[in-house]
């Protein structure tokens, strides 16, 4: 896919007007750039995700089950937990464009 976003802009920034020569390109120079705009957010959303999926993956070696259905994790690792899933959260929500 990245490729093909390279492709695009190659494209976009050797393009000729829409003319009658031309009549099938892009309807405006606006119209491509605002696409790519939205391709790097959602990239940048991705990346968001990945990392604070992989933190929170993490933190579950660190938390143990209780018979009791509950879950328990050592006092020192408490604080990392919570940042990391913060961070998943929070990137859920940005990509759902809550934030």
């Amino acid at each position: 896919m990245s490729d093909r976003i390279e492709q695009i802009r190659a494209a976009h920034a050797n393009a000729r007007p829409k003319s009658a020569e031309n009549p099938a390109w892009f309807h405006s120079e606006n119209d491509i750039g605002v696409l790519l705009q939205r391709i790097d957010q959602l990239k940048a959303q991705r990346d968001e995700l990945l990392v604070a999926a992989k933190k929170a993956n993490r933190m579950y070696g660190c938390l143990w089950d209780s018979t009791d259905g509950g879950g328990f994790i050592f006092p020192e690792r408490v604080k990392d937990y919570d940042e990391a899933f913060d961070a998943l959260h929070k990137a859920v929500a940005n990509a759902e464009g809550k934030v």
